[in-house]
């Protein structure tokens, strides 16, 4: 067996130290890449089309559509992790309440870090799935039953599809501002009558 000195070892922890200091910091960047690009990807579905279209009109897109449809429902996947607890945090700040360190008090309030990361992860794989679907039914209906000439056709199908890729994200928004309508003409109401 042989002994390595003191020097070496000392060098090969700090190099092993540097290496996984490097692996943090790249992996830290790739997420806030990834982040950013699912965060813009709805602006992206929105624009890119309608500027490539209108410059190339006859040119084929199915790629840029196949892209779109697989990428986008993992962008409404992260929109809803982030939207389903973010009514219930902001009503917490607006009573005064504190959140806490990462927001310990309210997710404690909230049945723990278990139910509700329980709850973010159900939701986020359940608007995954809906996504899909949703993008598949758009893009049979839009192919099989709407008569437009080409272009506009093609132009009109893509400025479209973000609603049908992020239905489900748009139907919990819609569904928290009419509960939260109905909640305030309630409270109207009880207070009218006292």
């Amino acid at each position: 067996m042989r002994t390595q000195s003191r020097g070496l070892v000392t060098v090969d922890i700090l190099g092993t130290a540097r290496e996984l200091f490097r692996g943090i910091f790249a992996q830290a960047l790739q997420f806030i890449g990834l982040v950013s690009v699912t965060a813009l990807f709805p602006s992206v579905l929105f624009v890119l089309p309608a500027i490539v279209i209108l410059r190339n009109p006859s040119g084929d897109y199915s790629l840029m559509g196949c892209v779109f449809f697989f990428a986008a429902p993992w962008s409404c996947a992260f929109f809803m992790a982030i939207s389903v607890h973010w009514h219930s945090v902001r009503q917490w700040q607006r009573e005064g309440r504190d959140l806490g360190a990462i927001g310990s008090k309210w997710r404690e309030a909230h049945g723990g870090i278990f139910s509700t990361l329980l709850k973010s992860t159900v939701y986020m794989f359940g608007a995954l799935f809906a996504s899909y679907i949703s993008g598949f039914l758009y893009l049979f209906a839009w192919n099989y039953y709407v008569p437009l000439p080409q272009p506009a056709k093609l132009l009109v199908g893509f400025e479209l599809f973000p609603f049908a890729a992020y239905a489900p994200v748009i139907l919990l928004w819609v569904t928290r501002w009419l509960r939260s309508g109905k909640d305030q003409l309630r409270a109207g109401s009880l207070n009218a009558g006292y």
